[in-house]
């Protein structure tokens, strides 16, 4: 991919701290950095090394791209020191969050460095709000990445399914965000409503996902067991209703048709439903387990069940629509991940499982 110059369209190319780098950082910060932004790495200190050795690399993407000699730091405070930063790109889970927020403050503060925009790039509800309360609003860009990526290695991204990135419209840098993503080869979409965006894609983050790692079985065979498939598609309708009561409507992302899948939940036969989301879920995840299921087979001591089926449930509470199965899912798996439920309750034990979450609708 050329370097951007001066005589470039775009003109001036933002400089960006990858805050996370992991899949989703090392994508998006290695493809604007080989277009000619400059895109710093905040890295683990373990990794440091490795990185600095062999580079960033992101393939599976036309044409593949490297970082040979990656700009790489591993604290705020030396990130923001001597650097003028415009953009940071925050790709750390949901819980997080928070401590992302003081690190970032605390390199400001600590730098001088004047406030740059912050491009949210994680799943889940709740988190624009409490950087938008760290930050100011104007100055949060909310987004969504629907290209499925795995990390192979630390500083190694690859893509398995290319689909797009999308903004919301309105905050400080957002539109010329959305141009260079372009030109660093993403297919971009903008959206006026932000939180229509967030939802949706989180209708596509709960498909397969907490049921799946509670019960340690595949998606498709989630889908293909027809308790959990109802499990699944009670918590899918939870969902929209509570957005149709949020007055959230859903939108299409990049390569990801949210509003058909939508329509086909509301009118589509329960058998031919069934058949179409275990073919599609399995397809659409390429034979990887989902996120949720990844976090607790590696003994991750945390989950971001709580900002996905606990986000339903939380806001469900708030307008006075009812979610026993996102509040359910999230129980469940929060207390697995907190070791107060012991997985082995649930594993390989489909019928226990959804016996259990839909007593209680």
């Amino acid at each position: 991919m050329p370097e951007a110059t001066p005589t470039d369209p775009l003109n001036y190319p933002f400089s960006y701290l990858v805050y996370g780098t992991g899949a989703i950082g090392t994508l998006v910060g290695g493809r604007l950095g080989a277009s000619g932004c400059r895109s710093t790495f905040l890295v683990r200190p373990r990794h440091y090394d490795a990185i600095m050795q062999n580079g960033v690399h992101v393939d599976g993407m036309s044409p593949p791209t490297r970082i040979k000699t990656p700009d790489l730091v591993t604290n705020t405070v030396d990130a923001f020191t001597d650097r003028n930063i415009d953009v940071v790109i925050l790709a750390v889970k949901s819980f997080n969050t928070a401590e992302a927020i003081a690190d970032i403050q605390h390199g400001l503060t600590t730098s001088g460095h004047k406030q740059p925009a912050i491009l949210c790039l994680q799943n889940g509800i709740g988190n624009e709000q409490a950087l938008k309360t760290a930050f100011g609003a104007e100055n949060v860009i909310s987004g969504t990445v629907g290209t499925a990526v795995s990390l192979t290695k630390p500083g190694h991204a690859h893509v398995d399914k290319k689909r797009g990135i999308g903004i919301a419209r309105g905050a400080k840098h957002a539109s010329r965000v959305s141009d260079l993503l372009i030109v660093s080869g993403f297919n971009v979409r903008g959206y006026e409503s932000a939180a229509a965006m967030k939802w949706s894609k989180l209708l596509t983050n709960l498909l397969g996902n907490a049921t799946s790692a509670i019960s340690d079985l595949p998606p498709g065979e989630v889908f293909a067991h027809n308790k959990l498939y109802r499990v699944e598609i009670n918590a899918l309708k939870e969902t929209m209703a509570v957005m149709r009561r949020l007055g959230v409507a859903p939108v299409n992302l990049p390569g990801t048709p949210v509003k058909a899948l939508v329509n086909a939940i509301r009118w589509l036969p329960s058998g031919m439903l069934q058949g179409y989301l275990t073919k599609s879920v399995s397809k659409g995840r390429g034979g990887k387990m989902p996120s949720f299921h990844m976090d607790i087979a590696n003994g991750k001591p945390n989950t971001e069940v709580g900002w996905l089926n606990g986000a339903v449930a939380k806001h469900g509470q708030e307008v006075g629509v009812r979610t026993p199965v996102n509040a359910e899912l999230n129980r469940i798996l929060q207390g697995i991940v907190d070791g107060d439920i012991p997985w082995d309750m649930y594993r390989k034990q489909p019928d226990k499982l959804a016996d259990e979450i839909l007593k209680k609708r």
